[in-house]
C-alpha cells in the first residue's frame, strides 16, 4: 500500500517529500497496532486479534491515514494537459490581448515577460522570459526559468532569442508596485491543480492576489 502511494508522487522533490510523509505514516500505523490487538483479542481471541489488528495496521490504516494527511506539491510544477480546454481558452485570451504587451514595452515603465514553448530532443517544455521588445511580429526575450527539458542547443545559441508572436502563450506586464496585467495561464495551472489533488492551499493563492486581470476574471 504504501509503495502504491509512493509511485503516484510527482517530480523528484514531491517523491521526497512523499517518502518522509508514508515514513511517518507507516510509524504511526505500526504504533496503532497495540491498541488494535488489545480491542480486538476481546472480541475474536488472540488467534485472530493479532492477524486481523496487523491487516488494519498493514493496509487500512495507511489508507486512511493517507487520505488525511495529504501532501501538496507546488503549484508551479503541476502538469497540464496540452488538450486541457479551459488552458486553450487563457492561451488564446492572452495571445487576444498582445496589443497590451506591445504598448506596455513601448512605454518602458513595467517589466514584461512572456510564456512560450521550447523543444528538445526529450519533448518540450513551457518557460518564461523577459520580453525586451518586440520586431517583425517577433519578440526579443532572455529566458528567465530553466526548462525541465534540455533545450535544443542548435536551436537556442544565443542569450536573447527571437520568439514568434504566434508562439507566445501568454504574457505579463508588471509594475513597480507588483501589480501585474495578464499572466492568465495562471488561472489554467488552479484549476489543472484543482483537477489533480481536490484543492488548491491558500498559500498557493497568495501570489495571484496581484493579477489584476485574474482577479476581474474570478469576479464574473
Amino acid at each position: 500500500m504504501l509503495l502504491i502511494l509512493l509511485f503516484k508522487s510527482q517530480g523528484l522533490k514531491g517523491k521526497l517529500n512523499d517518502m518522509l510523509r508514508l515514513l511517518g505514516i507507516a510509524v504511526f500505523s505500526f504504533t496503532l497496532f497495540f491498541p488494535s490487538y488489545w480491542v480486538l483479542h476481546y472480541f475474536f481471541g488472540p488467534d485472530l486479534g493479532a492477524p486481523i489488528a496487523f491487516g488494519f495496521s498493514l493496509v487500512l490504516y495507511p489508507y486512511f491515514i493517507a487520505k488525511v494527511w495529504h501532501y501538496y506539491p507546488p503549484i508551479d510544477v503541476v502538469a497540464i494537459d496540452k488538450d486541457d480546454v479551459f488552458n486553450q481558452q487563457c492561451i488564446a485570451r492572452a495571445r487576444s490581448e498582445l496589443h497590451r504587451l506591445e504598448s506596455g514595452l513601448s512605454e518602458g515603465k513595467k517589466d514584461a515577460f512572456v510564456k512560450f514553448a521550447i523543444k528538445s530532443n526529450d519533448g518540450s517544455d513551457h518557460v518564461w522570459g523577459i520580453a525586451h521588445s518586440m520586431v517583425d511580429a517577433s519578440v526579443i526575450v532572455t529566458l528567465v526559468s530553466e526548462p525541465v527539458y534540455t533545450p535544443n542547443p542548435i536551436e537556442h545559441l544565443d542569450i536573447r532569442e527571437k520568439i514568434p508572436v504566434s508562439d507566445i502563450q501568454d504574457w505579463m506586464l508588471i509594475d513597480k508596485q507588483g501589480n501585474c496585467e495578464g499572466g492568465y495561464t495562471h488561472l489554467a495551472m488552479v484549476n489543472a491543480y484543482k483537477k489533480q489533488h481536490g484543492k488548491v492551499p491558500k498559500k498557493y493563492l497568495k501570489h495571484l492576489r496581484n493579477f489584476v486581470d485574474l482577479q476581474e476574471s474570478e469576479s464574473r
